[in-house]
């Protein structure tokens, strides 16, 4: 499912959103013996962009959260999350926000400033 903003005009970092979908559906939905839904939000707030991915999925524990979005460990398996983290806060001095609750789903979170932070006086 999709809601964007309309009249939206965006410059995005490349695989930005492309990962958290992947990983909404591959490690969330399709998990589930049922299935579930992906939803996709782009919204504008004050100064800046608002880019949220929500699964239905299984969810994951606050342990599972702080080892995918860690930049210093070897990686083993899938580095989407964490690349996308790491060059998140590069550019813009945050990275991704993920809630989750274990069986509920998970949040995956992230806002692109309408200026770099680099270019202010």
């Amino acid at each position: 499912m999709w809601e964007v903003d309309p009249d939206l005009d965006l410059l995005l970092p490349p695989l930005t959103i492309q990962p958290l979908v992947e990983n909404a559906v591959r490690h969330g939905v399709l998990s589930q013996a049922k299935g579930g839904t992906v939803q996709i939000r782009i919204l504008r707030q004050a100064d800046a962009t608002y880019i949220e991915v929500k699964d239905d999925g299984t969810g994951m524990e606050q342990e599972k959260i702080r080892y995918v979005l860690d930049t210093t460990r070897k990686h083993q398996g899938g580095i989407g999350l964490c690349n996308t983290n790491r060059r998140l806060t590069q550019m813009y001095g945050k990275g991704l926000s993920i809630q989750s609750k274990a069986g509920e789903g998970t949040v995956v979170s992230f806002v692109i400033p309408d200026r770099d932070w680099r270019e202010r006086d």
